[in-house]
């Protein structure tokens, strides 16, 4: 199956292929161009470049814009006011039968008579091209927040809620508010339940565990038990699963605000108690010179 493409608003012309390739080696035997110098040779170059020698360019061209259209649909790019203007203009003409004449004569013929407009004259085509960049930028939005969705929506990306995150949910949804206060409170009425009070919340996240790994048996997330697997967050500092693991941060991890609260996990007592019971594994002598030590990093 082909792996979807990145989505990008536009897919690049013949004309930008053929610029990228031919940038570098210019670059290279004229180091001291400016970009504009470099731009201009490469337009000459494409100017007198044979169609046969333009092909590859136009091919992947079309290759490209099939990919987006094939994935993303067709998006029409808008028109700026003055675009809008010469398309009527023309419409106008190929009725008069007057579009025979070279289509250069006809552009700066236009392009003389739109610099002599007035504003009001201009002020209808500057409200289509308003419209149509309203228009492209819906579709744009739209494409990113289905790719954001299907993204969200794809095996393994959510994990079950353990024990804690379903008092949690339950708490919160009582209360309809959240704030640092009640979740310090719903962590210590946690704390203090007994296995029997937690019963209930332990059953539903074995429940949703089971459904997660049955219905993505690959892509199950291997838990620890949730209340053994990580130590106390601190309330008011950013979650670190915000972060994949390249550093960058994760399309997934975007929080409503004060919804970061969920994600805390509270250990139970006796839990805490084998953590302070735990032995060290360096031995050190009783005649260690600590104050020469200290002394030496401070």
């Amino acid at each position: 199956m082909d792996q979807e493409p990145e989505f990008i608003e536009a897919p690049k012309s013949a004309y930008l292929l053929y610029c990228d390739a031919k940038r570098p080696n210019i670059r290279r035997e004229n180091p001291y161009l400016r970009n504009n110098e470099v731009n201009k040779i490469i337009s000459s170059q494409w100017k007198r470049a044979t169609s046969h020698e333009k092909l590859p360019f136009v091919t992947e061209a079309k290759r490209l814009k099939s990919i987006q259209k094939k994935y993303f649909g067709e998006i029409q790019k808008p028109f700026n006011a003055y675009l809008i203007w010469i398309n009527e203009q023309r419409k106008e003409l190929k009725n008069q039968e007057k579009e025979k004449a070279q289509s250069k004569t006809i552009v700066s013929e236009l392009a003389a008579k739109w610099k002599t407009m007035t504003m009001d004259e201009k002020l209808p085509y500057l409200e289509q091209e308003r419209i149509q960049k309203e228009e492209y930028k819906k579709a744009v939005d739209q494409i990113k927040t289905d790719l954001n969705l299907k993204y969200r929506a794809k095996p393994g990306r959510n994990q079950p809620r353990n024990s804690y995150m379903i008092f949690y949910k339950m708490k919160k949804e009582e209360s309809g508010k959240v704030n640092k206060a009640l979740v310090e409170e719903w962590r210590k009425i946690w704390k203090n339940m007994n296995d029997e009070e937690k019963k209930p919340f332990r059953e539903e996240a074995e429940k949703g565990k089971a459904k997660t790994e049955i219905s993505n048996p690959e892509d199950a997330i291997q838990e620890h038990d949730e209340e053994s697997d990580s130590s106390l967050s601190n309330p008011l500092s950013p979650i670190s699963e915000a972060h994949s693991k390249s550093g960058n941060p994760s399309r997934s991890s975007s929080l409503e605000p004060l919804d970061y609260f969920s994600e805390i996990v509270v250990l139970d007592n006796d839990e805490q108690k084998s953590l302070e019971n735990i032995e060290p594994t360096l031995k050190i002598s009783e005649n260690f010179p600590w104050e020469l030590a200290l002394k030496s990093i401070l």
